[in-house]
């Protein structure tokens, strides 16, 4: 009798094992190897160990008409107003409907962009191809929206802040709630009578001060190997509002990255386990990331310079063993639906 309950009971571990793939399988060789490539912006091929990302060129309509905005300075304010509508809106996906999608989506299990030239972004993406004029582009630079969503675990229970910043502009929402705002314009702050007041790169000290406190738990994180381009210009990486999680449960995160000017442009994604403390003067942090896998920056290099997107390339350091943020099993199709 007892063999017997000891069967039973192992059968149903391992049908219960077998169940749940997402929460423990790893990844493959050649997913791996898809990653290490250097796919900065994700792939369609890591379904399921990475956010689920869209590309929305804002300059054409889902019809691929022309919408009016377009990069530059002199288009810039009608685009952050726009910005500034979908993100006011709880990043509804209706505010984004009546523009250009990218057929099929890719997924990201990590946000790291070293500044590279704007061009780069469509290319990487399989929307434009660099041995041919822009012209034969499906998407040109400038005036676009990346938007990644998705359901990740936490891999143990404290309270976190993201640390980042983007060019132009890089939005994390966790849990229903904007806990990081970065870069060098802020969308929510656009105002049609002051539109300036979201240009952060235009900040002077004292403004940048009243920025973070405008922002709880903001600050400046300056000192990162890498990011000295940041540094000088925006003051450092901005550390985002505190939030706490518990090691185990699902929770909703949303990525925004987007550029307007059609110039250089990067991104890079952080978080701090601040359970204990924060360490705003830390040379290095964890890199938020949804599966085993770490950027090679080697390859990202190389990549730059085959897409003719180069520019003098800093690696951001990070910590290599920066825990992993799961991605929970709700994700399935990378189809339009």
């Amino acid at each position: 009798m007892y063999y017997n309950n000891m069967s039973r009971v192992l059968f149903l571990l391992m049908i219960l094992w077998c169940s749940m793939p997402c929460l423990h399988a790893e990844l493959s060789d050649e997913d791996t190897a898809l990653i290490a490539a250097g796919n900065v912006l994700g792939h369609a091929e890591l379904e399921g160990v990475g956010l689920k990302g869209y590309f929305y060129d804002l300059k054409q309509t889902k019809d691929r008409k022309p919408t009016g905005l377009h990069g530059g300075n002199e288009n810039e304010n009608e685009l952050l107003k726009e910005l500034h509508a979908f993100f006011k809106s709880g990043w509804s996906r209706k505010k984004l409907s009546r523009y250009y999608r990218s057929e099929d989506a890719f997924f990201a299990p990590f946000i790291y962009m070293p500044p590279t030239y704007e061009r780069y972004v469509p290319v990487a993406i399989g929307l434009g191809d660099s041995r041919k004029p822009q012209s034969q582009w499906e998407c040109k630079p400038s005036a676009w929206l990346i938007v990644y969503r998705g359901r990740v675990i936490a891999p143990r229970t404290g309270k976190f802040r993201f640390i980042g910043t983007g060019d132009i502009y890089l939005g994390v929402r966790f849990n229903g709630k904007n806990v990081l705002e970065a870069g060098y314009r802020i969308p929510l702050l656009y105002n049609a009578k002051n539109p300036r007041a979201c240009f952060v790169s235009g900040f002077n000290l004292q403004e940048r001060e009243q920025f973070l406190k405008s922002r709880k738990g903001y600050e400046l994180v300056r000192g990162i190997p890498g990011c000295l381009v940041w540094d000088s210009e925006l003051g450092g990486l901005v550390a985002g509002t505190p939030f706490s999680v518990k090691a185990g449960q699902a929770y909703n995160i949303e990525i925004a990255l987007s550029e307007s000017s059609g110039g250089k442009c990067g991104f890079v994604l952080f978080i701090e386990d601040i359970t204990r403390g924060k360490d705003s003067h830390a040379r290095s942090y964890d890199l938020f990331r949804t599966a085993n896998v770490l950027p090679d920056t080697k390859a990202i290099e190389k990549l730059y310079k085959e897409a003719d997107a180069y520019t003098s390339f800093s690696s951001i350091i990070f910590n290599e063993d920066s825990p992993v943020w799961r991605i929970a099993p709700s994700q399935k199709s990378h189809k339009k639906p």
